[in-house]
């Protein structure tokens, strides 16, 4: 195991990491999907729902700081992490269910920011789009999300 230490210009401020942190961690899901599950889902229970996830975010915050102080030279990422720690199998699966987790939320984000478009727009341009395409004999496709 050989971790090569490289001095790296510190550019950024302490605004712009938190700003970081919490785009990393707060998917726009959370955003969108809030308000239906408070409304037509779980009710008042998703208080508690919220309030759940809120403190595994802390407990996983706190895991980051004690892995941090283990590893002080990797970049904070859990493959760097794995990698150091368990070693080059974990992190190679690590690091592809991150890719995976990055590409699948990517996907359902922009499903859900096309959902909230769809339905602010009253679903006038999505029926525009999707007369048209039956027309050419075209299969459905959301634009708004790919």
């Amino acid at each position: 195991l050989l971790l090569v230490w490289a001095e790296l210009d510190k550019c950024l401020t302490t605004t712009d990491l938190i700003s970081l942190g919490v785009g990393s961690c707060c998917g726009a899901g959370m955003y969108l999907t809030a308000g239906i599950i408070a409304s037509k889902k779980a009710g008042p229970g998703g208080v508690f729902s919220l309030c759940a996830a809120g403190l595994a975010s802390i407990l996983t915050g706190f895991h980051y700081a004690e892995l941090a102080g283990i590893c002080p030279y990797t970049s904070g990422s859990s493959y760097m992490y794995a990698y150091v720690t368990v070693g080059e199998l974990a992190a190679f699966i690590i690091g592809w269910g991150l890719i995976v987790e990055y590409v699948i939320g990517t996907a359902a984000a922009a499903v859900a920011l096309s959902e909230t478009f769809h339905s602010v727009t009253n679903n006038h341009i999505s029926h525009a789009i999707n007369s048209g395409m039956d027309s050419a004999g075209l299969p459905h496709v959301d634009f708004l999300a790919a």
